[in-house]
């Protein structure tokens, strides 16, 4: 029920953020297409982080659209700050959009501010996300008595893909593995350790992450080998057997899952189509900034739900190619001399 909830307001938000930068049209083609998208459908059916995430990611951009057009931009600005935090509380890599979405709301609005006023709308967002995030950082210091900001899965993270073993995996190359189970015989000693002295959550993800970076530092190069094939897998470009046995560790059945793989190609080609209309320029440039730095996930992992915030980027993309499609048909037909369908769903939504 709830994902249910999550999963629609998604779509709302989808259709809001098409309907602030195009029209009605796209905003309809939008939200039909992430209503029937088996990528944000399937996604949305298990229970995974990614269900809240999604929508505040998707909030925090539309919150940041209308700021430029709302009599109280501070107002708005806040807003886009605490779910700003939000979703950083949600899943770590938030942070990489707090930068793009303070440029949205220093540039949002018509005219020129003071200049002693021009970086109050970052400030304020800054704020607003660092103070929502505040409680958990105190309560990490004073269950753990370190400064944790939010997580310490950092080290667990990078020592899993930036490993001997990552390294030596044939199947599938550079893939993430639990370096905390002692996978890799370099991390192995680290985990013994930590069984015996019985160290802590904090203790253990320093020293994996001194680990990691030590590795990454013996060899930079490997980072490019590590998003290269985390971008094959991610966008099912190749082993597609990952693919099936990654969304299957999330609850999904295979037979959705091979929906999920297929309903994304039709998708992805229809982006491309989106990619290459005039309207695409009407977005401003910050906008494809946000699914860029999500992806910086590539650096780690290839999980599929890593990248279910980026697909709602992928169906604007489809929304203007739809539309554009449509558009070219109609005008064929009336060059014909073809009278346009009574009920036609996407002309219909003209604003």
């Amino acid at each position: 029920m709830v994902e249910a909830l999550l999963g629609t307001l998604s779509v709302v938000l989808v259709g809001l953020i098409a309907r602030r930068i195009w029209s009605p049209r796209v905003a309809f083609a939008a939200m039909v297409i992430a209503a029937v998208a088996p990528p944000l459908v399937i996604m949305s059916t298990t229970l995974i982080s990614e269900a809240v995430f999604v929508p505040l990611v998707l909030g925090a951009v539309a919150a940041a659209l209308q700021t430029g057009r709302s009599a109280h931009p501070l107002r708005w600005t806040i807003f886009t700050g605490v779910l700003l935090g939000l979703a950083e509380l949600t899943r770590t890599n938030a942070a990489v959009l707090i930068p793009v979405l303070a440029y949205a709301v220093w540039r949002a609005g018509p005219g020129v501010r003071p200049p002693g006023r021009a970086w109050l709308r970052p400030a304020v967002l800054v704020a607003a996300a660092v103070l929502t995030v505040a409680p958990w950082t105190l309560r990490n210091w004073l269950v753990m008595h370190s400064f944790i900001p939010v997580s310490t899965e950092i080290g667990y993270t990078l020592a899993g893909t930036y490993d001997l073993a990552s390294r030596a995996e044939q199947h599938w190359p550079a893939v993430w593995k639990e370096a905390e189970h002692g996978d890799s015989s370099e991390y192995s000693p680290i985990v013994f350790n930590a069984s015996i002295h019985r160290w802590g959550e904090v203790k253990l993800g320093n020293e994996l992450l001194a680990a990691a970076e030590r590795d990454i530092r013996h060899d930079p190069a490997y980072m490019l080998k590590v998003v290269a094939w985390n971008a094959i897998r991610m966008f099912h470009l190749g082993e597609l057997d990952f693919s099936v046995d990654n969304l299957r560790d999330t609850d999904i059945p295979r037979a959705p899952a091979i929906m999920e793989i297929g309903g994304f190609y039709v998708l992805g080609v229809l982006a491309l189509g989106g990619l290459l209309t005039a309207a695409v320029r009407r977005a401003p440039l910050w906008l494809w900034f946000v699914p860029v730095l999500l992806l910086s996930t590539l650096l780690v992992t290839s999980f599929i739900r890593f990248r279910a915030a980026i697909d709602p980027f992928l169906v604007l993309l489809a929304a203007l190619g739809v539309v554009a499609l449509h558009d070219r048909f109609a005008t064929r037909r009336r060059q014909r001399g073809v009278p346009a369908p009574e009920h036609d769903p996407v002309a219909g939504a003209r604003a």
